[in-house]
């Protein structure tokens, strides 16, 4: 989140050549993420408060949705002509809250927005279970959503799909996104394996 629009305007034009480059690749959604405050340098530092960071001093975040959503706006022209879904991660920052994250959904107000579900980065495993992600399912459409599964070291059934996911009427993706210690061929081998593993 930068104040500076000039600073905006450079993370907008990388957007805007990600989205080109997608649609010539036949890739057909990309990520977005809204930007943190940076006011807590230490990633380390960051997960001690869970996400939540102190917004810069004369800004708050009433400021930081406004341009998230304009920054947003400005990459759908490019999005809607190339055919590519914009998909807005719960990804610290703005969208470590559920509540912001479906706001500045709502305020952009396009078709061509969605979300990416990431419960790995809820940050803690009660935002994980909790109503936060029926309220995420339910607040778009289910094609125009993406869960994420992480495998993490040995992929216990804690790191697999979130049970929304498994919902018979679920029509969103799951990519499976490898962070774990292991190699990703016996990692995903053991990931088929688990209660919420893939058939």
């Amino acid at each position: 989140m930068f104040p500076s629009a000039a600073e905006r305007k450079k993370h907008i034009d990388h957007a805007v050549r990600c989205i080109e480059i997608a649609a010539r690749m036949g890739i057909p959604c990309i990520r977005l993420n809204s930007g943190r405050w940076k006011t807590v340098p230490s990633f380390d530092e960051l997960m001690k408060v869970k996400g939540n960071e102190p917004p810069l001093p004369g800004h708050g975040l009433s400021d930081a949705i406004a341009w998230c959503v304009d920054s947003i706006r400005q990459c759908l022209p490019v999005a809607e002509r190339e055919g590519v879904m914009l998909a807005l991660e719960n990804h610290w920052g703005l969208t470590t809250s559920v509540d912001t994250l479906l706001e500045i959904h709502r305020t952009v107000g396009s078709p061509r927005l969605g979300s990416i579900l990431t419960p790995a980065t809820f940050p803690t495993i009660r935002m994980r279970a909790s109503r936060s992600w029926r309220r995420m399912r339910t607040s778009f459409r289910p094609r125009r959503t993406l869960a994420e599964a992480f495998g993490i070291h040995s992929i216990s059934t804690t790191s697999g799909l979130p049970p929304v996911c498994a919902k018979p009427d679920f029509a969103g993706g799951c990519p499976l996104k490898w962070k774990g210690t292991k190699r990703p061929n016996r990692g995903a081998e053991e990931f088929r394996g688990t209660p919420h593993g893939l058939p």
